[in-house]
C-alpha cells in the first residue's frame, strides 16, 4: 500500500470516526477504517494520559518556584483546570474504546447516565475558558487603575475564582436541562457531545467558549501594552513600597504570557473551528484535529513555562543536589561497610 493511499485511508477513518457511521450497509465497506479509528482514538487517549500525568508532576514542581505565592496560586490553578481536561478526555477517549459501538443506537438521556464525563468536560472547558477571561481581567484593572490597593486586588482575584466556578456549574445544569427538552431520538452511542445535548444549546456551549478566549486575549494585549507603557513611569516612584507592588504587578503580567500566548494555538484556533462546525461550515472530519491540538496544547504549557522561567534552574539544582546527596549516601554506606569488614577480619586474626 503506497503513501497516498495510506493518507486516503487514515481521512476516511477520521470522518467515520467524527460522523459515526451507523448503518449496516456502511459497516461491510468501513471494517478496516474503523480499526484505524479505533487506533486513533487510543492514540489520543494515550496522549491525554501523559498530559494528565505531566500537568500532574508540574503542579508538584510549581511550588519550588521562586516567583511570589499570589502568582503560583494562579498557575496552579491554570494547571488545575489542565488537570481536568485532561481527566475528562482520557475518560471520554476510553469510554469510545470500551463501549462506543459504530452501530448501536442509545437515547440522549441515556448518554449522559452512562457518560457523566460528557458534563464534566462541559464543566472543565467553561472554567477553563472563563478562567483565564477573569484573570485577564484582573490583570487589567491595576494597569487601569495602578493606585487600587493590593488587598482588593487580592480580593477581586479571589472573587473572580469563584465567578469562574459558579459559571462552569451552571452551564453544567443548563446542558442537562437541554437534554430534557431535546426529542427522543436515537443517536449514536459514541454519544457525540453535538449529538446529546439540544441543537442551540450546543452552539451557545460553543460560541460562549470561544468568545471568552478572544476577549481574555484582547484584553490581555490590552493589559500587557499599558503596563508596558507605565514602567519607565513605575521605576521612578520615591515611595518604596509603593514601587514594589507595583513592579509586582508588571512581573505578574510577564509571567502570564505563556497562558495567553500558548492560548492562540491550542485554545482559540481549536475552539473557533469546533465553532464554526458547530454552525455547519466546515466539515466534522476536521474535529479529531481540533482534538489533538487541544491535547498537544496540555502539554505544551508545563514545558514551556519550564523553560521560559527561572524554574527550569531551579530544578536543575534540585535534581542535581538530590542525586550528589544519593552519591554521598551510597559513598558512605560503602565506606562503612568496607571498615566494618576490616574491623571483623581484624578481629578474626589470630
Amino acid at each position: 500500500m503506497n503513501a497516498a493511499v495510506l493518507v486516503d485511508s487514515f481521512l476516511q477513518a477520521l470522518q467515520l470516526y467524527c460522523t459515526e457511521m451507523s448503518t449496516a450497509d456502511d459497516a461491510d465497506d468501513y471494517d478496516d477504517l474503523e480499526l484505524v479509528a479505533q487506533i486513533i482514538r487510543i492514540i489520543m487517549m494515550g496522549v491525554t494520559f501523559i498530559a494528565f500525568f505531566f500537568n500532574c508532576a508540574f503542579l508538584v514542581i510549581l511550588d519550588y518556584g521562586k516567583e511570589p505565592r499570589r502568582i503560583k496560586n494562579i498557575f496552579a490553578s491554570h494547571t488545575l483546570g489542565r488537570i481536568l481536561i485532561a481527566a475528562t478526555l482520557a475518560s471520554d477517549y476510553g469510554r469510545q474504546i470500551v463501549i462506543g459501538e459504530r452501530l448501536s443506537q442509545t437515547k440522549p438521556m441515556e448518554c449522559i447516565l452512562r457518560s457523566p464525563e460528557l458534563m464534566l468536560l462541559v464543566f472543565s472547558s467553561t472554567y477553563s475558558a472563563f478562567a483565564q477571561l477573569m484573570l485577564s481581567i484582573c490583570i487589567l484593572i491595576p494597569a487601569l487603575r495602578p493606585k487600587t490597593p493590593y488587598l482588593i486586588r487580592e480580593h477581586i482575584t479571589d472573587q473572580m475564582f469563584l465567578l469562574s466556578l459558579f459559571m462552569s456549574s451552571l452551564n453544567v445544569v443548563g446542558s442537562i436541562i437541554s437534554v430534557f427538552f431535546k426529542d427522543d431520538v436515537d443517536i449514536s452511542s459514541l454519544c457525540s457531545f453535538d449529538q446529546v445535548l439540544l441543537k442551540p444549546y450546543v452552539l451557545f456551549q460553543w460560541t460562549f467558549i470561544t468568545v471568552c478566549f478572544h476577549i481574555s486575549i484582547a484584553v490581555y494585549v490590552t493589559a500587557y501594552y499599558l503596563t508596558q507603557k507605565q514602567e519607565a513611569r513605575r521605576k521612578e516612584i520615591t515611595n518604596s513600597q509603593v514601587r514594589e507592588v507595583l513592579l509586582r504587578e508588571l512581573l505578574l503580567v510577564k509571567h502570564l504570557l505563556p497562558i495567553f500566548v500558548l492560548s492562540v494555538p491550542f485554545e482559540l484556533l481549536p475552539h473557533t473551528v469546533r465553532t464554526v462546525i458547530a454552525y455547519g461550515y466546515m466539515g466534522r472530519q476536521f474535529v479529531i484535529f481540533c482534538s489533538f491540538i487541544k491535547c498537544i496544547g496540555l502539554i505544551s504549557f508545563p514545558l514551556i513555562y519550564i523553560c521560559y522561567t527561572p524554574l527550569r534552574s531551579v530544578i536543575y539544582a534540585k535534581v542535581k543536589r538530590k542525586l550528589l546527596h544519593c552519591c554521598q549516601n551510597k559513598k558512605q554506606k560503602n565506606n562503612t561497610h568496607f571498615n566494618n569488614e576490616i574491623t571483623v577480619h581484624v578481629e578474626n586474626k589470630p
